[in-house]
């Protein structure tokens, strides 16, 4: 298994997928989208064993390259933004499509993808389904 950190921006803010794949040969890829603590360890190991059943796994990032709430009040201030602004939320989750599923689609099946949310705000995964090809 190959894993990479990709960095990439939305509305000026740095941010960090990390992706997990099992060969160099095109793959079907999984995005996922973490829980309101912010793009950690456990959504990093979700997209490893994504890539151990031999798809790619994308971890995309909401809240900037290296953000991580360190307590519910933390993790509520960091998910209010995009909870008072839908937008915001839904323009985030297509920049880390277009990166996973246009940008880098060299390692990818673009018509073989699908969305895995563990973010607690379920509308961003949903509203982009249907906005996207």
């Amino acid at each position: 298994m190959h894993t990479i950190n990709i960095p990439y921006q939305d509305q000026g803010v740095d941010l960090e997928a990390f992706v997990a794949y099992p060969t160099v040969k095109k793959r079907p890829v999984v995005i996922l989208c973490h829980a309101w603590k912010g793009k950690d360890d456990f959504i990093c190991e979700k997209a490893k064993a994504i890539a151990e059943w031999g798809y790619v796994g994308f971890a995309l990032d909401m809240y900037g390259k290296g953000v991580l709430g360190k307590s519910k009040e933390e993790n509520t201030a960091l998910k209010k933004p995009f909870m008072e602004n839908r937008q915001l939320l839904l323009n985030r989750v297509i920049e880390g499509f277009n990166l996973a599923c246009i940008r880098n689609a060299v390692f990818l099946y673009m018509t073989r993808s699908s969305c895995i949310r563990f973010h607690a705000e379920r509308r961003g995964i949903l509203s982009t389904s249907s906005k996207c090809p």
